[in-house]
């Protein structure tokens, strides 16, 4: 036996309601990288200077990998009930 006891790994669930919740809160994110990132898009096109060209382009590429992030991370975290 293992000196932590069981060996079994317990799953935690998460209601249908906060996963609900979650889902929307995650929608939010997205919406806001989302617009973030065409800010960035936009400001990278309309600069003439290539130093803040650049600088605008990978500010739309980090926010975009960074939003994936987070939202592959929830719900890999979230185990909705019975599922």
């Amino acid at each position: 036996m293992s000196p932590f006891g069981s060996t079994a790994q317990h799953e935690p669930t998460t209601s249908p309601s906060l996963c609900l919740q979650i889902l929307n809160a995650l929608g939010v994110i997205t919406r806001q990288g989302g617009y973030l990132i065409s800010t960035a898009k936009g400001a990278s096109q309309a600069t003439a200077n290539p130093v803040a060209k650049n600088h605008f382009a990978e500010a739309a590429k980090s926010t975009l990998l960074q939003t994936e992030a987070v939202v592959r991370g929830v719900k890999a975290a979230v185990k909705p009930d019975g599922g």
